[in-house]
């Protein structure tokens, strides 16, 4: 209670903390050599508060099976929670044609 901490847009907040203010409604003010924000409007519980995949449904296709797993995709994986995901190699094919049969 009564602590702030610095958090950046999408990452895990503190242990405890149950309110994010965003910092163009606060400002920081030094009193005396130490540190103070002040608030321009009282936080509420869960305010400003997402939680991990709270942008998708349940029934939401976020992969599909031999998708290439670019940077668009990791993000996905990450907003919906998943640290780990099974991935594979991509098969490299070659032809050669040997005759003209």
């Amino acid at each position: 209670p009564d602590e702030t901490a610095y958090v950046a847009t999408g990452a895990p907040m503190p242990k405890g903390a149950d309110a994010v203010v965003m910092q163009e409604k606060a400002s920081e003010l030094n009193l005396g050599g130490s540190k103070h924000i002040k608030l321009f409007a009282a936080p509420t519980p869960n305010m400003n508060v997402r939680g991990t995949g709270s942008d998708f449904n349940a029934s939401d296709v976020l992969l599909r099976r031999g998708e290439l797993l670019d940077s668009h995709a990791v993000l996905t994986c990450c907003a919906a929670g998943y640290a780990k995901v099974t991935v594979h190699s991509m098969l490299t094919v070659w032809v050669m044609s040997t005759g003209n049969e």
